[in-house]
């Protein structure tokens, strides 16, 4: 008698992914694989159709596909956590809605290197990238030299470099309580970060899932200081645990100073881009007092 308990559960997050979501399902569905999987999919309070098409698979495949719909919208990382914890797998996958996989065997082959390969914690691999239509716009995401990495050559090497939808766990890594600083950032990264914590990191030059950049993307929607902000929080979340500090302070550190320079040079660049604008703006005006008087308030504030 088969177990009801999946090899692999396939997480899914989405939000908004109505153009995105059914290549994602389908990619996962036409797995060329002889165990059984789950795909848990939240969806975080879409304002489009994308739960009407998530629960159509789920009328068509129900001992697979599984949708949960928060009745409000937690963010990414409530949410990515929340997806994680529903899953009942021995592997979790990931793949979130607005990509897709581009080979059926790309489960099959991560999941006989970790059953074979007890001292891994985690598996990933290179992808293709594409735009919103699903044209390829680069053959390759990543191109790594070496293909065992542990925490330090994560922390170094693995982040922001590889693609989410290759990814690969064992779900025990969640079986002792997660540390804080994860459960309250839970992103990919961190997620590779607590897989890296417990075994080796794999990695395949296989070209088996597809990363799509557009406009809508959390994380491509928006704007470089924004993104070197939110990369700057992660490593003070980092730093302000103990163990992570200990491991890998030299890492953090220096990553938390070229940040916070970077952030700087942007925040120098923004205001001489509105002193600019302003010049332009008043240069011909200031004749007029309420034109002066405006103007220097806005100076004032850009200077501060």
């Amino acid at each position: 008698m088969k177990s009801r308990k999946p090899k692999v559960s396939v997480c899914i997050i989405t939000f908004n992914h109505e153009k995105f979501i059914t290549a994602a399902l389908d990619s996962i569905l036409e797995q060329d694989i002889d165990f059984q999987i789950e795909i848990v999919a939240v969806d975080d309070a879409s304002t489009d159709n994308t739960h009407d098409i998530l629960n159509s698979y789920s009328r068509k495949n129900p001992e697979i596909v599984r949708i949960y719909q928060n009745p409000f919208n937690l963010g990414p990382y409530r949410n990515f956590l929340k997806a994680l914890q529903l899953c009942s797998g021995q592997y979790i996958a990931i793949c979130e809605g607005d990509d897709f996989w581009i080979s059926t065997s790309k489960l099959k082959k991560q999941v006989a290197f970790l059953d074979k390969e007890a001292d891994y914690a985690g598996c990933i691999h290179d992808a293709i990238v594409t735009d919103a239509d699903g044209r390829v716009t680069a053959s390759s995401y990543c191109n790594h030299l070496q293909n065992k990495f542990d925490l330090k050559d994560s922390m170094k090497s693995l982040r922001g470099r590889f693609p989410t939808c290759s990814l690969l766990v064992r779900a025990s890594i969640l079986n002792d309580n997660p540390p804080q600083w994860f459960t309250s950032h839970a992103c990919d990264t961190f997620f590779l970060y607590l897989a890296a914590k417990t075994g080796y990191i794999r990695y395949m030059e296989d070209k088996m899932s597809a990363y799509r950049i557009h406009s809508q993307g959390t994380w491509q929607g928006s704007n470089n200081t924004s993104r070197r902000r939110g990369l700057l929080l992660q490593e003070k979340i980092l730093w302000s645990d103990r163990k992570m500090r200990t491991t890998c302070g030299e890492i953090i550190r220096s990553r938390i100073q070229v940040l916070s320079h970077e952030i700087a040079v942007d925040e120098n660049e923004s205001k001489t881009m509105r002193l600019h604008a302003l010049f332009l703006r008043t240069r011909h005006g200031f004749s007029n007092f309420k034109t002066i008087r405006v103007s220097l308030g806005i100076l004032i504030r850009i200077l501060r």
